[in-house]
């Protein structure tokens, strides 16, 4: 049985992202804003772009996004250690951006591979039994079993919790 993991929103806050990456630079908010509008239905934010109009070096911009990313897990991630089968990271976006989140937040410690899909690709791969999401579109298009997981009204205990009462996993407290 592998469970599939959202990265942003379900294990790690991207609000807390976005507002260190405005601490550091002075326009993000606003350009990431009009950037994120001018998006089409379920296309990829690309950093890069907004890198360019705000005059910032995207490679250093990655960095940034590395080095601030290591604060940004949920106060509760160490419970994914009590979910006894196989955690993979399903996430969707520029892959070195969410390269860089994921790999400079420590997440790896929790999971044991992640997996990143760029463009219009769903998130159902056949190996994936469970998928656990906070977007509603990306568990329409998602053919296995599947939980809304919105971090605003649940935290991983809860989840954890309906896992074990669907029989969908067993933690190591049975």
């Amino acid at each position: 049985m592998k469970l599939g993991l959202d990265f942003d929103g379900v294990l790690f806050n991207s609000k807390l992202l976005k507002k260190k990456l405005d601490e550091k630079y002075d326009c993000f908010r606003d350009s990431y804003q009009e950037h994120k509008d001018n998006c089409l239905y379920n296309s990829i934010y690309d950093y890069r772009s907004q890198c360019e109009e705000m005059g910032v070096n995207s490679k250093e911009f990655l960095k940034t996004v590395r080095d601030i990313s290591k604060n940004c897990l949920y106060d509760d991630i160490e419970r994914l250690n009590d979910i006894d089968i196989e955690k993979i990271i399903i996430t969707r976006g520029k892959r070195d951006f969410q390269r860089a989140k994921i790999e400079g937040s420590g997440i790896m410690e929790y999971v044991d591979d992640y997996r990143i899909v760029d463009g219009y690709y769903s998130k159902n791969f056949e190996d994936i039994d469970i998928l656990i999401d906070d977007t509603l579109d990306e568990l329409y298009g998602f053919n296995g079993r599947k939980i809304h997981f919105d971090r605003e009204e649940a935290d991983l205990d809860l989840l954890i919790t309906t896992l074990e009462s669907f029989n969908y996993v067993e933690t190591k407290f049975h």
